[in-house]
């Protein structure tokens, strides 16, 4: 019988207690926090050219789903084995909007090919020389909500340099796009994010019904425009 690695042990202790302490947060709650953000939402996407309505959708599913204390847990078992052995040792997400290590490396791969200013891309730049430094800022900056928001802008940014060609019907059917990219992958194919779209596998509505991480992302969209 082979030994089990200290990190596989951690990633199967970390999956019993998002079982175990039941990691969906109510809808209820997730609105709450959404609104406690939208001030500094609101400027930070504005230095983006981006209305943040347009946006904070992509992530608010995430928001239903947050367990503070497995997210603790997680995070610091970032803190060694991410900042240690890169993404091959640990790569949980965390964070209120739950964004992974490797997620913000590819991202940060494409800064130098957006439309930006010097000063929108060395605000990316870290203080930090070596690579375990960087990993650990890294860290950080996942566990700040204020570098959650320029990342998830950064990947608003990414998805339109990704997708050019796709001509919008409307705002829904490219935040649709967006939030199962950000669920499934932002660096596969079109079709396959058209396709993961529909699946209904990210929970049960209030009818009991499975749903797709879109249409909740959808679902808040539409509430907050209509509070216009």
């Amino acid at each position: 019988m082979k030994t089990m690695s200290l990190t596989t042990f951690v990633v199967c202790i970390l999956s019993f207690l998002s079982l175990a302490t039941n990691r969906v947060e109510s809808y209820e709650k997730a609105e709450i926090y959404c609104l406690s953000i939208q001030g500094e939402f609101d400027e930070i996407a504005s230095t983006y050219d981006l209305d943040y309505r347009n946006i904070i959708p992509i992530i608010f599913p995430e928001c239903t789903r947050i367990n503070e204390f497995s997210d603790q847990m997680e995070t610091t078992a970032l803190e060694y084995f991410y900042v240690n052995y890169g993404s091959d040792g640990a790569d949980f997400s965390i964070g209120n909007f739950q964004m992974k290590p490797s997620f913000i490396e590819d991202l940060e791969q494409y800064i130098p090919s957006l439309d930006f200013t010097e000063t929108q891309k060395n605000q990316f730049n870290f203080l930090a020389k070596t690579t375990k430094e960087k990993r650990a800022e890294r860290v950080a900056r996942l566990s700040d909500i204020t570098w959650q928001i320029h990342y998830l802008c950064l990947f608003y940014k990414v998805m339109d340099h990704r997708f050019p060609e796709i001509i919008w019907q409307n705002n829904q059917e490219r935040l649709s796009f967006y939030a199962a990219a950000y669920n499934y992958g932002f660096l596969s194919t079109e079709k396959v994010i058209r396709n993961w779209e529909s699946k209904s596998q990210f929970g049960i509505d209030e009818f009991g019904n499975a749903v797709s991480y879109s249409n909740v992302a959808l679902d808040y969209y539409l509430k907050i425009k209509g509070h216009e």
